[in-house]
């Protein structure tokens, strides 16, 4: 029976009020434009049969879904992702990692990933990530039962730049590859990490695990 392995560090996203304003933007245009149409021909065509058209104007319906959507949209965005952010995490251990992350739609994928089925990793940064010191960390894994955009693997979103997040998951896929001795609590040393990332506890006892926990909000 395999022994569940000891926790290295963990990775969560950062949550940037600011930065989900800006994300919800297009979502809000998008969806307040299609509800004006969808929900006002719907709103207009129920009130036709109940024989209540003839008391307003045709533009009413479509008006009041218009502001329905613009004050609604948004928000609604804005505690989705701030929920969903909350409950996101990627945890490390010897080798493999277990992770809970949201898609497109918000959908939810849950599972573990062993390092040798990693067939690579890369980092990226757009525009409003780069303006909050964020990246996105990607790891290939085929066959992972589901893809997003052409995307086969894992998409650790909104990490912060410069605490050595990156390079400690690289110097995991290096020893899983290598075929050396799998890393524990105890014996694992994680490559130099910029200032701000906490490693073990602050007793120092060198038995607990280095952390990685980037939260916000």
């Amino acid at each position: 029976m395999n022994k569940k392995q000891s926790e290295l560090f963990s990775v969560k996203p950062v949550f940037v009020p600011r930065l989900t304003a800006w994300r919800s933007l297009p979502w809000a245009v998008i969806g307040t434009l299609g509800l004006t149409i969808m929900g006002g021909t719907a709103l207009w065509l129920g009130l036709s049969l109940l024989g209540l058209g003839r008391f307003i104007s045709a533009g009413t319906p479509y008006f009041i879904s218009f502001i329905a959507g613009a004050a609604g949209i948004a928000p609604f965005y804005y505690e989705l992702k701030k929920k969903t952010a909350k409950r996101s995490f990627c945890r490390f251990y010897g080798d493999y990692l277990e992770y809970e992350v949201y898609g497109f739609f918000f959908h939810r994928h849950a599972g573990r990933v062993y390092y040798r089925d990693v067939a690579g990793m890369f980092q990226r940064s757009d525009f409003l990530q780069q303006r909050e010191h964020l990246k996105t960390i990607y790891l290939s894994v085929p066959g992972i039962g589901w893809e997003e955009r052409g995307f086969s693997g894992l998409k650790l979103v909104d990490v912060p730049i410069g605490k050595g997040i990156g390079r400690r998951i690289e110097a995991l896929l290096e020893m899983n590859k290598g075929g050396g001795a799998l890393p524990s609590q105890a014996n694992w040393v994680a490559p130099p990490a910029a200032s701000g990332v906490k490693a073990g506890a602050a007793s120092g006892d060198p038995q607990n695990p280095a952390r990685v926990a980037a939260v916000g909000g």
